[in-house]
């Protein structure tokens, strides 16, 4: 069959890929979603922040004596990063297809990879071109997908925590590890399964999108700066107050929704999540993790239903401010490398912000009116696809862009050395400057017109771009306009294209300027202001914090900037403000130069708004496709060196060259006519076909080569069975199960827990972030013995009982705030490879065990007042910790547990005193102690008191709490009466009890 299937690719690739024509007749709007899971091997390394390997002389792969209880990864997954060693939370990959009424298609795939690629991207289409050809020829079930390279987009989360091996490109392996062909094919088909799934499921459906604002986990990438020039950029790490309504934000901090109904039931198909912000709020712990976006994909998809899918809108980030400040410190959160437990308090967060959404979609009570486009299951289906040249001065891609004026200045920017930022070496080396400098005759070239470039950088076709052109799409969902870009898009670009396309006449976003705020000390006060010399002196925008004197938090600046120029002045709004229009002609050669007359620059965007074909509602995405790195507007490019300039492919109005074009292609759509290709773009359309044959080419070397490397695989030694049974365990405790299964590329295990109800046992908990677990890589004296097929692999898999300040949700949908009492058990289902290659499943049950409330309350100096005789006593435990400091910090009045000793297979979980948090906001999170929410301290809601009469008798008295912290009854005592309070008298929100009696006072 493999021979066929290759054959059958072969023919694809020469004959083109068949037409796309679906079965179902027009008229009805159709829809399907699949889930299909794509859990890479543990082994690989997790992404951007694996640790560095140890690599021993002799060694097979990477072994680090630090942690030699690791062992050594055999089946090189890990070449330049260390090897994971377990699982926290399992990936998938999510398709949504949809067919409108005039029969037209178009596909989405989300995924969880670090960033988009072209080559992958066209390996799935060739897949999918190939199952069609099948199903053509009656060989394959199911019906075409109608999913072709033009209609099919790619979306990534950009998780700086998953596995990402599938470039060949070179310079994101400085990030991540290097190309691994079995993991590009494995992923290219499970994208393409995906797909296939989702279009064997298509029912008649309708359609809806909306926004809400949200601002509780992002924050800008870099925030306030200040231009070479001294002039203010950057932009806010928080928003301005007086923008905080939907679509008027500076950071784009709000949540896009788009459902998709079964049309006859109104059950929910699928529900696509854009949101600005990408995934990086883990560390380095060598866990193959499921971030923030897929705990947000398991409470929607359980408590939603249908299937979750995510895009990145505007590149934003969980990274705190740089002083930590992004939100007042009352209801300040932190999320960036704070770990697991906060990853499941944001997507807890994002959750509910989505089901919000949704229901206003469904309701038909948007939060902003002007964002809205409201259920239908009538409407037509668009797809412009354009794969485009670069800019006319651009031939090729470049990073690593290098200010030529400081080459002038006798300090050249090495492009390549400091991939992907631009080093100075004169600069970074503290050498002194050239005796005369030769800076004037850069300002006189400048200064007498003549177009000298501002910038240069390093070639990075085949560094970091798979290809020389940029592909673009823009899609049509009736009202609905989403426009991709193969870019870490900035929220200005966002909004750029949103005012673009929208039915709101003269509201062009053309960036955002400091100087159209207030500084915040009294109203009305500029942000910058001129003096009488004609210099202008502005505020610092990084010299900022919160006035919270008043009842809406207020932002304040209190300093100044020195002066600057007029003309540094005027040059900053113009490079913001003025029409970009023109600045790729190819007799315009300031393209790449800044020209010295403010009113000469091309500034961040084109003054093109679209409004006679606008949309109800626009969804601009990043991170689509392919990846011509961060792209910045013309302002940012021009204000001085920096890391994410350094990744704008397409130079200087890369900003204006993605959201010119996305636009019109959107507008043509909806009835324009508007250019978008140019004569270069056609001299470049010989690179579609290479990079298509290529990525086949990849494709079937992956199937020859992917065989004859599993047959040269030893057995997995054992057999598999329960090892280790779990006990017994009340919450804030973890089970714990062993068992001997297969070798990590055989066996990626699914481990969930059920629990027994009514005598049958049904789904609680699984790999999506609720289950952890590992195993151990043979030493390097058991190589021999994993060789010849005698190594046993071990896993071990845990399982967290607790209580938590959150919402959760179990399997089944049903919500929670403690792990319910009862019976539960493990459930292993995973494969193990026997001899000759071949392989097996096997399924494992371990011994029930059972889960019980806490019973670590105490009651502490219980006494008799005196005075009225009543009883009143103080709870615990309360705890005192220094966390390394000289103060003290009190935790309580109820104290709970913050970690497991199940959880020491896990040597970066870690006991309270060396994470908790001591910022302003007096958050009590014990980051590194759980893989689950725990809640920190409890509230108590009922106390009895036991009073044994002193002539025969028991009362019961309620306590209740009074101002002084403690609980006091209304009974009193008699002579020789005496009072306790019994184990189990203490209730807390939770179920949890003191588990001891107190004392007896009386």
């Amino acid at each position: 069959m493999r021979l066929f299937r290759a054959l059958v690719g072969v023919i694809v690739l020469v004959l083109g890929v068949p037409a796309a024509g679906p079965a179902d007749p027009p008229g009805q709007v159709l829809a399907g979603a699949a889930v299909v899971d794509s859990t890479w091997h543990v082994g690989a390394s997790s992404g951007q922040y694996a640790g560095d390997p140890v690599l021993e002389p002799g060694s097979i792969g990477p072994y680090d004596p630090q942690t030699p209880e690791r062992g050594v990864e055999p089946h090189q997954h890990s070449l330049t990063s260390r090897p994971s060693y377990g699982l926290q939370g399992r990936e998938s990959v999510r398709a949504l297809v949809i067919q409108g009424s005039d029969g037209k298609r178009v596909g989405l795939v989300s995924n969880n990879l670090y960033i988009p690629q072209d080559l992958i991207d066209r390996r799935v289409a060739g897949l999918l071109a190939e199952h069609d050809a099948l199903v053509d020829l009656g060989l394959a079930p199911g019906p075409r997908t109608g999913i072709t390279g033009s209609n099919l987009v790619v979306s990534v989360s950009h998780s700086h925590s998953s596995p990402y091996y599938s470039t060949p490109s070179w310079g994101p392996w400085t990030f991540q590890d290097v190309f691994d062909i079995r993991f590009f094919e494995f992923y290219a088909e499970r994208m393409a399964e995906a797909v296939i799934r989702a279009s064997a499921s298509m029912v008649p459906a309708k359609v809806g999108g909306s926004v809400s604002y949200f601002d509780l986990l992002q924050r800008h990438s870099f925030g306030p700066e200040v231009a070479d020039d001294g002039t203010p950029a950057g932009f806010p790490e928080a928003d301005f107050p007086e923008n905080r309504s939907v679509g008027k934000t500076e950071n784009e901090k709000a949540v896009f929704v788009i459902a998709v109904d079964a049309a006859a039931t109104g059950e929910p198909l699928a529900t696509w999540v854009v949101l600005g912000l990408h995934p990086e709020m883990l560390s380095g712990n060598d866990l193959l993790a499921s971030e923030y976006v897929n705990t947000m994909f398991r409470f929607v998809d359980r408590e939603v239903g249908g299937v979750t899918l995510f895009s990145q809108e505007d590149t934003g980030t969980a990274e705190p401010a740089k002083d930590g400040k992004s939100q007042p410190s009352a209801v300040r959160a932190e999320y960036s490398h704070r770990e697991y437990a906060q990853v499941e308090r944001a997507g807890r967060l994002l959750a509910d912000a989505v089901k919000k959404t949704r229901g206003d979609i469904e309701s038909g009570t948007p939060e902003d009116s002007e964002q809205f486009s409201a259920m239908s299951g009538d409407f037509p289906v668009g797809v412009a696809d354009l794969r485009l040249a670069p800019p006319n001065l651009r031939p090729s891609p470049t990073v690593s862009n290098c200010r030529a004026e400081k080459a002038f200045d006798g300090n050249p920017g090495v492009p390549l050395v400091g991939l992907p930022d631009c080093v100075f070496p004169a600069e970074e080396l503290g050498l002194p400057g050239p005796p005369v400098s030769p800076r004037v005759g850069y300002g006189a070239l400048r200064e007498a017109g003549v177009p000298v470039p501002e910038n240069y950088g390093f070639p990075s076709f085949v560094s970091l771009q798979e290809s020389d052109q940029v592909h673009l799409q823009a899609i049509r969902l009736g009202n609905i306009a989403v426009t991709t870009c193969p870019c870490e898009q900035w929220g200005d670009q966002a909004r750029n294209i949103r005012s673009r396309l929208n039915k709101v006449p003269g509201d062009l976003w053309d960036g955002f300027d400091w100087t159209e705020h207030a500084r915040g000390e009294a109203a009305g006060t500029p942000w910058c202001r001129q003096n009488s010399d004609t210099t202008w002196t502005c505020a610092d925008p990084r010299a900022w914090d919160w006035d919270l004197s008043g009842p809406v938090p207020r932002q304040v600046w209190d300093r100044d900037l020195p002066p600057v120029s007029d003309l540094a002045y005027r040059r900053m709004k113009a490079q913001i403000h003025n029409d970009a229009a023109g600045w790729d002609d190819l007799a315009n050669l300031q393209a790449e130069t800044d020209p010295v007359d403010p009113a000469k620059i091309k500034g961040n965007f084109t003054h093109e708004e679209l409004t006679d074909f606008a949309y109800d509602l626009v969804v601009p995405i990043g991170m689509t496709n392919d990846y011509w790195g961060y792209i910045v507007t013309y302002r940012e490019w021009e204000r001085g060196d920096h890391y994410r300039k350094a990744l704008s492919g397409l130079g200087p109005h890369s900003a204006d060259f993605m959201a010119t074009r996305l636009s019109r292609m959107a507008a043509n759509l909806n009835g324009a006519n508007l250019s978008t290709v140019n004569p270069k773009d056609v001299v470049y359309g010989p690179e579609d076909g290479r990079e298509y044959a290529t990525a086949q080419a990849i494709g079937e070397a992956a199937r020859a080569y992917i065989p004859a490397y599993e047959a040269t695989l030893p057995a997995d030694g054992g057999a598999a069975g329960i090892e280790r049974q779990p006990g017994d365990i009340a919450r804030f405790d973890a089970a714990s199960v062993r068992w001997t299964g297969g070798d990590p590329y055989t066996d990626t295990p699914n481990v969930r827990v059920e629990r027994l109800e009514d005598g049958a046992w049904v789904p609680f908990a699984d790999g999506s972030g609720e289950v952890q677990y590992r195993t151990w890589f043979p030493q390097p004296e058991d190589l021999p013995a994993w060789r010849a097929g005698e190594f046993a692999w071990h896993w071990e898999a845990t399982f967290e009982a607790l209580a938590s300040d959150l919402e959760l949700v179990d399997a089944r949908g049903s919500e929670y705030r403690a792990t319910p009492e009862g019976t539960y058990r493990f459930v292993i289902d995973g494969t193990r490879r026997g001899l000759a290659g071949a392989t097996s499943p096997y399924h494992l049950e371990s011994n029930s065990f059972d889960v019980s409330p806490w019973d670590g309350i105490t009651v502490e100096d219980i006494r008799v007042d005196p005075g009225d005789g009543t009883v009143s006593f103080a709870l615990g435990p309360v705890n005192h910790y220094t966390y390394g400091t000289p103060n003290t910090y009190t935790v309580g009045p109820i104290d709970y547990p913050d970690t497991a000793t199940a959880l020491d297979i896990y040597p970066f979980i870690s006991p309270r005193d060396q994470s908790r948090n001591l910022g302003p906001g007096g958050e009590q999170f014990c980051f590194a102690c759980s893989f689950r929410p725990w809640a920190d301290t409890g509230r108590a809601v009922s106390a009895i008191v036991t009073i044994e009469r002193a002539g025969g008798g028991t009362d019961l008295a309620e306590a209740t709490l009074g101002p002084d912290g403690r609980w006091h009854t209304i009974a009193t005592l008699g002579e020789g009466d005496r009072a306790f309070v019994a184990a189990g008298g203490v209730l807390d929100e939770f179920g949890q009890v003191n588990g001891a009696a107190s004392a007896s006072v009386g």
